[in-house]
C-alpha cells in the first residue's frame, strides 16, 4: 500500500533537532515509505508561527492550489 506522506523539516527545532528529522524520515524510506521533504525555517510548532505557509504546504501536497 502507497500512502502519499509528506514531513515538514523545522529547521530551528530545538525539542527535535532537524538532524534527528531527518534521521527519522531516512529510517522510515529504509523501511519503504516515500516521503516528501520540506524544509521551513520555523520551530517545533510552525502552525502557529507560521499559519499560512503551513496552509500552503498543506494545500500543495492535497493537489489543491494555495
Amino acid at each position: 500500500m502507497n500512502i502519499p506522506t509528506a514531513f515538514l523539516l523545522c529547521e530551528e527545532d530545538r525539542a527535535i533537532p532537524v538532524a534527528v528529522q531527518q534521521v527519522l524520515v531516512d529510517r522510515a524510506r529504509r523501511r519503504g515509505a516515500e516521503i516528501e521533504t520540506e524544509k521551513i525555517q520555523t520551530g517545533h510548532t510552525p502552525w502557529l508561527v507560521v499559519p499560512d505557509q503551513v496552509v500552503s504546504y498543506l494545500k500543495k501536497h492535497a493537489g489543491e492550489s494555495a
